[in-house]
């Protein structure tokens, strides 16, 4: 849920609308990953997200965000 809510604040902050599809791709410590992996379906579906994969280095265009104490990089771009 907090990966959910990080990633729409990017949306809002995007000036993107509730409604776009996107792509969403991040650099997140291994942990993390896994859970994003574990939950990939539902967060495509809460996200309308295309896309949703992880990288090994930060997405151009990304955000530093912090999710359980540690750094992420997410970025949102619009499909």
């Amino acid at each position: 849920r907090d990966f959910n809510r990080l990633v729409q604040d990017q949306r809002k902050a995007l000036g993107l609308e509730i409604s776009d599809r996107i792509a969403v791709l991040y650099d997140a410590p291994a942990r993390i990953a896994d859970a994003i992996a574990a939950h990939h379906q539902y967060l495509c579906n809460e996200l309308l997200a295309e896309r949703l994969e992880a990288v090994a280095a930060p997405p151009d265009g990304s955000a530093k965000l912090a999710l359980s104490g540690e750094a992420i990089f997410v970025a949102v771009t619009r499909i």
